[in-house]
Parts: C-alpha cells; sequence; structure tokens
C-alpha cells in the first residue's frame, strides 16, 4: 500500500512540477496522471501496491464528489441562468469523447493481434 501512494504522490508532484516549469494551462494533478499512464504503458504492466491502493482509493470515490455536489446547491441561480450553454457544451463535449474512445478503441484493437496458440498433438 505503501508503495502504491508513494508512486501517486511522486507522479502528482511530477506532474506539478512539469506544469510549473513549461507554464502549462493544464493542472498538475492531470499532467501528473497522463505521466503515470505513459509510465504503465511502457512498463507494460501496473505493480501490484499500485493496484492494491488504487482499488482502496475507489471505494471512497464517492465521497470526493459530495463538495461538488454541494457547489452546484450554491450557485444553482447561475446555472440556471447559463442553462442552454452548459446543456450544449455537456452534448458537445460527450459526444466529442464518445467519437475520440471508439476512434482509439478500434485502433488498439488492429494494433492488438490476437496470438494464435498452436496445437502439436
Amino acid at each position: 500500500m505503501l508503495l502504491g501512494i508513494s508512486i501517486l504522490f511522486f507522479f502528482y508532484i511530477l506532474g506539478e512540477f512539469v506544469v510549473h516549469f513549461l507554464a502549462s494551462p493544464i493542472p498538475g494533478s492531470v499532467a501528473g496522471m497522463l505521466l503515470l499512464f505513459t509510465f504503465l504503458l511502457f512498463w507494460g504492466k501496473a505493480p501490484k501496491g499500485l493496484i492494491t491502493t488504487s482499488e482502496n482509493l475507489l471505494l471512497y470515490l464517492p465521497l470526493l464528489l459530495v463538495p461538488a455536489g454541494v457547489g452546484v446547491m450554491q450557485y444553482f441561480e447561475l446555472l440556471k441562468e447559463e442553462a442552454i450553454a452548459i446543456i450544449c457544451a455537456l452534448l458537445i463535449g460527450t459526444s466529442l469523447s464518445m467519437i475520440l474512445i471508439a476512434l482509439f478503441t478500434r485502433s488498439f484493437f488492429k494494433l492488438k493481434k490476437p496470438s494464435r496458440v498452436e496445437n502439436n498433438d
């Protein structure tokens, strides 16, 4: 568990450093996730400690969404005023995400060819 937390914090801090160094508008946590994703792609598999830590953190994910729900209720009037713009942004963003994920998935499965097992009886 300590290894997993250490890996997550390392990539978070690395992401913050990269964003600060490059003066990028991307949040450091997002840059850290992208760096962790890249690391895991090249490493080939996630360390067991990282898997265990991630599974345990996912149990508490709904708890992290409570502040967002409170924020929505605090700015309800503003959200009502900008409802059309928000709905358009959500529809366009969701549509683009679904299309890009479908294209990425299709290209990923084209790259990954199934291995054939030969039967030498």
